[in-house]
């Protein structure tokens, strides 16, 4: 229930645009995207792990989004000049944006060599866990999963009981959790169906506006129009549509 996005390294060697990692690192439902190492001598735009104690590495992904850093999502290496080591990448129920060959262990229900998770931009999306200073009123930050997300109903839940923002944002939302720190709360498939209650009528307009004007996160049937893209003004007016002429 992580995300770590938009960051970037510079300069030669400035390996790990998202974080670098020494040992074993687990990743369980985490978002890891729009990273760079923004330096033609650098790797792994995403993660850079080292077998630093030369005993073996392994990244873990479980239900995690590391995809849309940049062509190289995933580097590694064993030290310089050293014998032994080795890095290996295992994966489960996970949306990996390199080649399907970099998965040493592909324990089923991935999406590779898929680039693209169609995340909308970071936002607070009503998130219920403050940081900062207390009473900031600021928020942890997520990617919300546009309609046409391959993350949604991917996942799994791990045991989790909400997605990243805590609670009122519960871990599985139509059958089966998404992949990533973010659930998208889709669960009905009727377009136009806003508000998931099963009708359609002002109130899914409302509703309908409202995404919009909070970045085009798909929630319910939202995405009236069935763009499978962010929810913007069309799905509003065939929203009304639906509502004048059910």
């Amino acid at each position: 229930n992580s995300t770590v996005s938009e960051n970037t390294t510079a300069g030669e060697g400035a390996n790990g645009g998202g974080f670098v990692a020494y040992s074993d690192v687990t990743l369980k439902n985490s978002t890891i995207s729009q990273n760079t190492a923004n330096h033609v001598m650098a790797s792994g735009d995403g993660i850079y792990l080292i077998d630093y104690v030369r005993s073996g590495s392994t990244l873990i992904l479980n239900s995690s989004i590391l995809a849309g850093n940049g062509a190289d999502n995933f580097d590694f290496r064993t030290p310089y000049g050293l014998g032994g080591g080795h890095v290996s990448l295992d994966a489960t129920n996970s949306l990996f944006g390199d080649a399907a060959a970099e998965v040493d262990h592909d324990n089923g229900g991935n999406i590779l060599n898929n680039n693209n998770p169609a995340l909308a931009p970071l936002a607070d999306n009503s998130c219920t866990i403050a940081v900062g200073t207390i009473g900031s009123g600021e928020c942890v930050q997520t990617h919300g999963l546009l309609a046409s997300s391959p993350a949604l109903n991917a996942g799994a839940d791990n045991g989790l009981t909400t997605d990243q923002r805590g609670t009122g944002f519960p871990r599985v939302v139509g059958g089966q959790a998404d992949i990533g720190a973010f659930e998208g709360q889709i669960s009905a498939s009727t377009p136009g169906d806003c508000t998931g209650d099963g009708a359609i009528n002002i109130s899914d307009v409302v509703c309908t506006i409202n995404i919009v004007l909070g970045g085009g996160v798909a929630v319910n049937g939202a995405d009236c129009n069935a763009s499978g893209g962010a929810v913007d003004i069309s799905d509003v007016i065939c929203t009304i549509n639906e509502v004048l002429n059910p």
